[in-house]
C-alpha cells in the first residue's frame, strides 16, 4: 500500500494489527509514515577535498523502542526521544540504517552486533549541540560495542555520517570493530563526534584481542579513539597488526594502551599502512618499559620482529614528534616517536573570484559577488579578509578588518587567509586583484543667450563621471 490518504476505517484496522505485532517480544513496530523523517547524508568529495552534506528524507521506517532487537533488510530505524529500555544486543543482518533525531538519546547497554558481511549506517539530522546521541556498550567479554562478537568475531561494515556516538567494547574487544579474536572490518567515519574506547586487549577502533585492524577511513568529524591495555587507539588489538588507515580530514585523537601504538599495531603487533592527507591527527602510543618501544604511528612494543609499517603524509601536512604530548619539534625524517602530531592548514574551499567590469558610480560597491562568497566554506578556522591598495601582506593581523565595500576608482587587492583553530595551522595569505575603473567624464554646457551689446554671460556646465 503506498503512502497517502487512506480510508479511515482501513487505516484503523491496519494500525491495530501493527500495534499487536509490536507487542510480541523481539519484534519492532514498522511504520509507513505520512510525515517524512529527514537526515543528513555526508560524502567525501575527492575533487573539492571536503565533506559535502545533503539533506534527504524517508517515509518508511521502524521506530526504535524497547522491543527492537533485529535490524536489517535494508531497513531504516529512527531513534526519537530518550530510549533507555533496550536490554538486548541489537543484531544487524544485511544492511540497516539508523537515524538519530535531533535531541534524541539511544542507550544500548549491550551494544550492536555488526559482523562480517553485514552493514550499519548511522546518520543524524543536523550537526552541533543538538545532534542525536548513541551510547553503545559491549557489555560482556568478547563483544565489541559496535561490531563483532557472539560467535562471529570479525566486524562488518560500519559507517558513521553524523551524531554523537559513544562506544565501549567488552573485555578483549574493540570499541568499534572486532570482537575477541576478530578483525576490525571496514569502518568509515565522515561526520559527527565519535568516542570509541576498547576494553583490555582491544583497540579503540579496529581489532579485538589478536585481531588486525581491517580498513578504516576517516573523512571528517571529531574522533577520539582510546585502546585498552595492549590495544592501539586505531589499529590492532593485542598482537594484532595495524591494517589500513586513511585519514583525509577531521580532528582525530588516537591514544594507544600500554605497549600499543596510537595508530598501528597493538602490543607486539606490526604497524600497517597509514595515509594522512589532511585534518589534525594526534597519535600517542602507550607507555613502554621495554627496549622495543611502541610508536605514535607504527608498531606496538615488546617484539623485535614487529615492523613500523608504511606512513604516507601529504606534502601540505606538517608532522611533529617528541617524548611529550603536544610535540612542537617538526619531523623531517621517518622517525616514529611515541608522540606524533600531524597538522594541516585550515582552508577556504571553493573558488573565490573578484567582480570584473566595475566602474565608478559614486556609491560603495562589493568587490566580490555575495553569491560567490556564500558558495565557499571554511575548514579548520575563521576566514580573515582585508582590502588594501598594495599587494603586500598587512603588517598586523588586526588589519584584517573584513571584506569592505569600496567607492573610489582605483586598483585594490583582496587579501585573505584562514586563521587555524583546534590544531589546524594558519593558511597562507592569498590575494585577488580587482579594479574600479574611472567613469567617462561628460561635460554638458548650459544653454545661454544674449543680445548684441550686452555683457557676455558666464559659461556654466555640468560634469558627470569620475571627478
Amino acid at each position: 500500500m503506498e503512502p497517502g490518504k487512506r480510508n479511515r476505517r482501513s487505516l484503523s484496522f491496519i494500525l491495530s494489527v501493527v500495534l499487536l505485532i509490536g507487542m510480541w517480544p523481539g519484534t519492532s513496530m514498522y511504520v509507513r509514515a505520512e510525515d517524512p523523517v529527514t537526515y543528513l547524508d555526508a560524502e567525501w568529495n575527492e575533487t573539492t577535498k571536503k565533506v559535502e552534506y545533503t539533506q534527504k528524507e524517508i517515509t518508511e521506517y521502524t521506530v526504535v523502542d524497547g522491543t527492537t532487537t533485529a535490524w536489517g533488510d535494508n531497513g531504516w530505524y529512527v531513534a526519537n526521544g530518550k530510549i533507555y529500555d533496550v536490554d538486548t544486543r541489537i543484531t544487524v543482518t544485511g544492511t540497516a540504517n539508523l537515524i538519530l533525531c535531533d535531541g534524541s538519546e539511544l542507550a544500548l547497554p549491550r551494544g550492536i552486533k555488526v559482523t562480517q558481511g553485514n552493514t550499519l549506517n548511522i546518520y543524524a539530522q543536523s550537526s552541533g549541540e543538538n545532534e542525536g546521541k548513541l551510547l553503545a556498550d559491549g557489555y560482556s567479554v568478547y563483544n565489541a560495542g559496535i561490531g563483532g562478537g557472539g560467535g562471529v568475531k570479525n566486524g562488518g561494515n560500519i559507517a558513521i555520517f553524523g551524531g554523537k556516538v559513544t562506544v565501549r567494547g567488552g573485555y578483549f574487544a574493540a570499541g568499534i570493530g572486532g570482537g575477541d579474536g576478530g578483525a576490525g572490518g571496514k569502518i568509515t567515519i565522515t561526520g559527527g563526534e565519535v568516542t570509541a574506547t576498547g576494553n583490555d586487549y582491544g583497540a579503540g577502533i579496529g581489532g579485538g584481542q589478536y585481531g588486525a585492524e581491517g580498513e578504516i577511513t576517516i573523512n571528517g568529524g571529531k574522533v577520539t579513539a582510546t585502546g585498552g591495555i595492549n590495544g592501539a587507539g586505531i589499529g590492532g588489538g593485542y598482537q594484532g597488526a595495524g591494517g589500513v588507515v586513511s585519514i583525509k580530514g577531521g580532528i582525530v585523537s588516537a591514544n594507544g594502551g600500554i605497549y600499543a601504538a596510537g595508530i598501528g599495531g597493538g602490543s607486539m603487533g606490526s604497524g600497517g599502512t597509514v595515509k594522512i592527507d589532511g585534518g589534525v591527527v594526534k597519535a600517542y602510543a602507550g607507555s613502554s618499559d621495554v627496549a622495543t618501544k611502541a610508536e605514535g604511528v607504527g608498531r606496538g612494543a615488546a617484539s623485535q620482529e614487529a615492523v613500523s609499517g608504511s606512513l604516507d603524509v601529504d606534502a601540505g601536512v606538517k608532522r611533529y614528534g617528541g617524548t611529550e604530548a603536544e610535540p612542537t619539534e617538526e619531523l623531517t625524517d621517518d622517525s616514529r616517536p611515541r608522540y606524533m602530531y600531524f597538522r594541516s592548514p585550515a582552508q577556504l574551499t571553493g573558488e573565490l573570484t573578484a567582480k570584473t567590469g566595475l566602474v565608478y558610480t559614486g556609491a560603495e560597491q562589493d568587490l566580490i559577488d555575495p553569491a560567490i562568497l556564500n558558495s565557499t566554506s571554511v575548514i579548520g578556522g575563521t576566514a580573515l579578509f582585508a582590502v588594501t591598495g598594495s599587494d603586500t601582506e598587512p603588517a598586523d593581523e588586526a588589519l584584517y578588518t573584513g571584506l569592505r565595500k569600496v567607492r573610489d576608482a582605483g586598483k585594490y587587492y583582496i587579501r585573505y587567509k584562514v586563521k587555524g583553530e583546534d590544531g589546524y595551522l594558519d593558511s597562507e595569505a592569498e590575494s585577488i586583484p580587482v579594479e574600479i575603473a574611472k567613469a567617462d567624464i561628460t561635460i554638458t554646457a548650459d544653454d545661454k543667450s544674449g543680445n548684441i551689446g550686452e555683457d557676455i554671460k558666464d559659461l556654466t556646465y555640468k560634469v558627470e563621471g569620475d571627478p
